[in-house]
Parts: structure tokens; sequence; C-alpha cells
């Protein structure tokens, strides 16, 4: 499996035997996601790191991409709105401190097969779409 970009790079391949089958997303939709929702109480802890890394990264003029990875529906139904929008905020003004580009691709994938679980995208041909994706998001600071 391999994603072919010449703009970016001539061949990424996924790492060797790392197949993992995709589930369908109607059953995944199906199954309660809860073991996966977020750690709320854990939230403000892991902002406050991710501010110290972009502060670390950037001070080593090391150019970075945010992204909220995608998840199944029912997922991110799960998930109250109220912190959903607090944790896209809280990134997003992250991005602007740091003037890093921040994408939340939490919805963009979710109807879908292309997923292991909740919340891991399978590492399948099928799901190159998602690899795909994220290249383009730094394609920018590749092409330098």
């Amino acid at each position: 499996n391999k994603i072919k970009n010449p703009k970016l790079v001539n061949n990424i391949y996924l790492v060797k035997n790392s197949s993992s089958s995709i589930r369908s997303i109607d059953e995944l939709n199906q199954n309660d996601p809860n073991s996966y929702c977020l750690n709320v109480e854990h939230m403000e802890i892991r902002l406050n790191s991710l501010d110290h890394i972009l502060s670390k990264l950037k001070s080593k003029n090391i150019e970075v991409v945010l992204f909220t990875p995608p998840y199944v529906k029912s997922y991110n139904e799960k998930i109250p709105s109220n912190i959903k929008k607090t944790l896209d905020n809280r990134i997003s003004k992250l991005g602007e401190k740091y003037g890093v580009d921040y994408y939340n691709l939490s919805r963009s994938f979710e109807k879908l097969n292309i997923f292991e679980d909740h919340t891991h995208v399978a590492k399948t041909h099928a799901s190159l779409q998602y690899s795909e994706r994220v290249l383009y998001m730094i394609d920018k600071f590749i092409v330098r």
C-alpha cells in the first residue's frame, strides 16, 4: 500500500506488517463507543502540554500543522457538544498563538468505511484517502 503524489513525495509506504481490518461504519455506529470517549478530566493538562510543545517547536523554527483526527459518527455524537466546541476553540487559539494551521477532521470521514474502531483509522489501502488528506495539509511545508 502506498500513496503516490509526485508533488509531495514519490512513494510513502504504510508500515510493513501493519495491516488492520476495516469494520463496517454501520457496525461501529451501532456499538457503544463509551470506552473510547475523550477523557475530559485530563483535557486541560493535555492542552497545556500542547502549548508547551508548540512553543518549543516554534522556538526551533520547526513547522507544525495541527489537526483533530477523524472519528466515526457514534463517537462524535457521544462527546457533549460543549466539550467538542471548547476543545476545538482551544486548539484553534493555540494555532493562532503560534501561527500554526489547524484542521478539524473529526467529522470529515465519519460516513466512510476506513475505521478499525471508533477512534482509529485502519491501516489498509482503502484508508489511504485519509493519509492523502494529511499530506495535502502539510504540502506547503514540504515543498519549501
